[in-house]
């Protein structure tokens, strides 16, 4: 009895060791991006994110390789115009799986998040002048706010559990509304409110928004998502302020339009 009692204990040890070696293993597989030369070596692997398509499947965006047929896994990156990084993140099986972490145009850092399975459970901030921003995400919960270069807010949200919850609000470089949408379990769902420029929208390539710092005649936009696409009925004023159009979506398709003038 006591020979087997001590061959179990060591069987439990040693499945303990293992455990925590897989746990250690969890927590710590990611390269110091602190480290320059570490930091060069994960971005000439990386792929440019322009160049890996995005699909959505069940209301979640995943990534692939530019084939469109497998999912992606590793880094991607994007790049400031004056060519310093903007964005690095790595994937696994097209969702966020690792590291996710962003710099302001002039190096300073900006955001260092871990992610799990396409949701946020740890991360920090930082101002452009390297001061600590309010953002920080504690086994996937609290506060996320980010600036742009010259200062000026450009995100606030929240997590819950890794995904966006509550309300969540965008801003443009000069300050002017972007837009304003309601989240639940990381889905826009309900209201939401969006200023749109007619004469230099913000540009999509791939998993890449360009938004204007200085977009010109911005026109109100108004109406409800449904599992993070529009849905319903929606408003358009014009430049002056007034309704415009009547736009009718369906599934973020639209399938109707008619004036709204005289209403």
């Amino acid at each position: 009895m006591k020979k087997t009692a001590v061959i179990l204990l060591s069987v439990l040890a040693g499945q303990a060791v293992v455990l925590a070696d897989e746990q250690k293993d969890e927590r710590e597989p990611w390269p110091d991006l602190s480290d320059q030369k570490i930091l060069a070596t994960v971005l000439e692997k990386a792929m440019p994110a322009e160049k890996l398509p995005v699909s959505t499947k069940d209301s979640e965006q995943l990534v692939y390789l530019p084939d469109r047929q497998t999912l992606y896994t590793g880094w991607s990156k994007k790049m400031h115009p004056n060519g310093k990084i903007d964005d690095l993140i790595h994937y696994k099986d097209g969702k966020r799986d690792g590291p996710w972490s962003r710099w302001y145009d002039n190096g300073q850092q900006q955001y260092d998040f871990i992610m799990k399975e396409g949701k946020m459970m740890t991360g920090v901030g930082w101002k452009p002048t390297g001061e600590p921003s309010p953002t920080k995400i504690v086994d996937g919960t609290g506060p996320c706010v980010g600036y742009h270069t010259n200062g000026r807010k450009r995100f606030e949200g929240r997590r819950v559990n890794g995904d966006l919850e509550g309300i969540v609000s965008v801003w443009y470089g000069n300050g002017a509304p972007y837009w304003q949408r309601s989240y639940k379990q990381g889905k826009a769902n309900g209201p939401a409110r969006e200023w749109i420029s007619s004469t230099n929208p913000a540009i999509v390539t791939g998993r890449v928004e360009r938004i204007p710092a200085n977009p010109g005649n911005l026109r109100k936009l108004e109406g409800l998502y449904k599992d993070g696409l529009r849905n319903g009925e929606w408003l358009e004023w014009d430049q002056d302020g007034n309704p415009a159009v009547r736009i009718t979506y369906k599934a973020g398709v639209s399938v109707g339009r008619t004036s709204a003038y005289g209403d």
